[in-house]
């Protein structure tokens, strides 16, 4: 048996730019959402708080949120919005179903769909009901597909997974953002957002770290040269590798090694 399909009735849509209203820094009042609400974000900065969970304003997001549900936003939001009322069926079933953030793999794609829809809600015509539907059909279906990106409730996102795992098993390589990103088939910016966004720091700070890590582990546990070390993690040389161990560590790899006796001395 088919799903039964309830078409949305639109409400509003527009474009709003929280800087007329607000300063930056400013909290707007917690409100209850009546309707299904998608915003695309045109300025990064700011924050939406979606029942008690933050979520930081990037322009590669789309937030989803459904009726009922209590927000606010921290200064600066401007945005493309879209409202419309769904109250039953298989597309009501299917929006619910989706995350409150969503990350999107093409978002001047969705910028079509979205200005699409504001303008034929805007300027309704003969023929335009139907239109209007196929294109709020379509940027569902895409939010559905995208949605796949931002991973399952409680875990990494699935790209932010693989850009780990692949830093983790090529770190003698010294991989590049642009490499990373081929590997992965992704878009270099777009990835670089994700990861920074999830992990709180950049692919090239997480791959540091890692490097980091293991030239400790070996200094520790090998009698590897600082040369040997350095070619293994991936440093171009010695002395760079010394060089950016004394800057993140504050001390050089010997007078760590030293440091490090000294305080596990039994």
């Amino acid at each position: 048996m088919r799903p039964e399909i309830f078409y949305p009735k639109m409400a509003e849509s527009g474009v709003y730019d929280g800087s007329k209203f607000r300063a930056s820094g400013v909290m707007t009042p917690e409100r209850v959402t009546r309707y299904f609400e998608l915003e695309l974000p045109t300025v990064e900065g700011g924050t939406s708080y979606i029942d008690g969970n933050e979520y930081p304003i990037l322009c590669d997001r789309l937030i989803n949120i459904r009726p009922d549900m209590r927000r606010c936003s921290l200064m600066p939001y401007s945005c493309k919005f879209i409202k419309f009322e769904l109250t039953d069926g298989f597309l009501y079933d299917y929006l619910c179903g989706l995350d409150c953030m969503i990350y999107m793999s093409d978002p001047p794609e969705f910028h079509r769909l979205f200005d699409s829809i504001i303008s034929l809600h805007a300027t309704p015509h003969s023929g335009s009901e139907l239109l209007l539907h196929s294109k709020l059909l379509e940027l569902i279906y895409l939010m559905g597909r995208c949605n796949g990106l931002s991973g399952s409730r409680g875990g990494l996102n699935p790209i932010v997974s693989k850009v780990s795992e692949y830093i983790d098993s090529h770190i003698q390589e010294n991989p590049s953002l642009d490499e990373m990103a081929l590997h992965l088939n992704v878009n270099p910016i777009y990835m670089h957002r994700l990861f920074s966004a999830t992990m709180g720091k950049s692919p090239h700070r997480y791959l540091l770290e890692k490097k980091l890590a293991l030239a400790k582990q070996l200094l520790l546990s090998t009698d590897k040269s600082c040369a040997e070390i350095a070619l293994e993690t991936g440093f171009s040389s010695q002395s760079y590798f010394n060089y950016t161990f004394r800057r993140e560590e504050g001390m050089t790899p010997s007078e760590f090694v030293r440091s490090w006796y000294e305080n596990h001395s039994v």
